[in-house]
């Protein structure tokens, strides 16, 4: 990633970080990917240059917490802001690097969902790396077949270019068991939403119906992965949506504070959803003293409403 619009630098808190290594693979797990570039190069023995790289891309709001995670990889990688674009990108790219810090933290922490397949492949192409096979024809093409079972497989120019390759099959994830909440809340910092639905109702004395909802969505290859987190939590629903979209809601106002803003009072949130979670706490006690039955305590909702999630202004 270069070029006129973006600046790239690197943080000076090397091994700093104090995020838990459970939290770091449910977020990868959320944000992360793991990609190979495959690119023209005429100074590289077979005119190909081979660029795995491991990426995490926020919004620039969250960019303390994108720092955060480069100390927790020792520093390595750099951290790119996109000048033109409200996103921040951290990117490890050097093998060296993903070799002594990628590889043996996902190793030791594995990651859940189906992302874990394309890890397991990108280790495999880091590993004919190493052994400089990837200097050879048949090194190449096995990348390029790789490459092709990875993300969203090969663009049109590689296609053209290894018209006969085949796509490897892609590792199959058994998942088993979330291995400890600090994982929930890495993925929940990633991929949940606190959110308050206020609708008209006829039956409320304030004209209006107000809910809380705790959400987590992922594509329905990972319905099997939310079920876990029904039961971890033991409350709430899992559906499947039209668009093939899986989702976790929790909705029953009981649930909801007697179980979900507990767990993440007692493992706190770290990026900026944090802010969302603590007005999702402030609009729960409103609801709870009854305030929310009134047009004074709408209108209070209403203003934390406003300013929450894509609403929040930093």
């Amino acid at each position: 990633m270069s070029g006129p619009f973006v600046k790239a630098y690197s943080t000076n808190s090397k091994g700093s970080s104090k995020l838990n290594p459970y939290w770091v693979t449910g977020f990868s797990d959320a944000e992360s990917t793991f990609s190979i570039e495959i690119s023209k190069a005429e100074n590289f023995l077979l005119g190909w240059k081979i660029s795995p790289i491991f990426s995490i891309g926020l919004h620039s709001k969250d960019l303390a917490l994108i720092e955060e995670i480069q100390s927790f990889f020792n520093g390595a990688g750099k951290i790119y802001l996109l000048n033109d674009s409200k996103m921040v990108f951290f990117r490890i790219k050097s093998v060296k690097d993903i070799v002594q810090y990628v590889i043996p933290h996902f190793d030791k922490y594995p990651l859940l969902t189906q992302k874990r397949a394309d890890y397991l492949i990108f280790k495999q192409v880091i590993g004919l790396i190493q052994s400089k096979e990837h200097l050879s024809r048949k090194g190449l093409l096995e990348i390029v077949s790789l490459k092709a079972s990875l993300n969203l497989g090969l663009s049109e120019d590689l296609n053209k270019a290894f018209p006969n390759v085949v796509p490897k099959v892609r590792p199959s994830v058994e998942l088993k068991a979330i291995p400890d909440p600090n994982w929930i809340v890495g993925f929940a910092d990633g991929e949940s939403c606190f959110f308050v639905d206020k609708s008209l109702s006829k039956t409320h004395k304030s004209g209006y119906q107000v809910r809380l909802k705790f959400i987590i969505s992922q594509k329905s290859k990972d319905t099997a992965l939310l079920i876990l987190l029904k039961d971890y939590f033991n409350c709430g629903n899992v559906c499947v949506d039209s668009r093939g979209m899986s989702h976790i809601i929790v909705r029953k106002n009981s649930d909801i504070t007697s179980i979900i803003i507990p767990f993440f009072a007692k493992y706190p949130l770290h990026g900026t959803k944090y802010a969302d979670y603590l007005d999702f706490c402030k609009v729960a006690k409103i609801i709870d003293s009854k305030a929310h039955l009134t047009s004074e305590g709408i209108e209070q909702i209403d203003q934390i409403k406003s300013g929450m999630n894509r609403g929040r202004s930093f």
